[in-house]
């Protein structure tokens, strides 16, 4: 007949098996994307123009790029003052946000 193990013996496969699955679910969440990673894009980028007036100068652009830059998920802005508008490469959820930001620095948008 064989012996059974002895009480610290399965104390130990214990503890393997917790240590064990533990580390398999936490490679399987990072592997799957699931471990609320805060970089994560909110989503795929568009591109936007958005008329812009009351620009008068190559501060106003740059107040404008850099007030938009600051926004979490805009990939890119170019302001043109001759063109009255803003390029810009974002998430299109984040399009009331970006008009927003530049509402507030006073100027006007169509």
């Amino acid at each position: 007949m064989p012996q059974l193990p002895s009480s610290r013996r399965l104390k130990e496969i214990h503890m393997f098996m917790r240590t064990f699955l533990f580390c398999s679910f936490a490679s399987i969440l990072a592997l799957v994307g699931c471990g609320g990673n805060s970089n994560a894009p909110l989503a795929t980028p568009v591109a936007m123009k958005i008329p812009v007036h009351g620009m008068h100068c190559e501060g106003c652009v740059d107040a404008i790029t850099d007030k938009v830059m600051k926004i979490e998920g805009v990939k890119s802005c170019a302001v043109s003052l001759e063109k009255s508008e803003a390029d810009i490469e974002a998430a299109a959820a984040l399009r009331p946000a970006i008009e927003t930001a530049i509402k507030k620095l006073g100027y006007k948008l169509d």
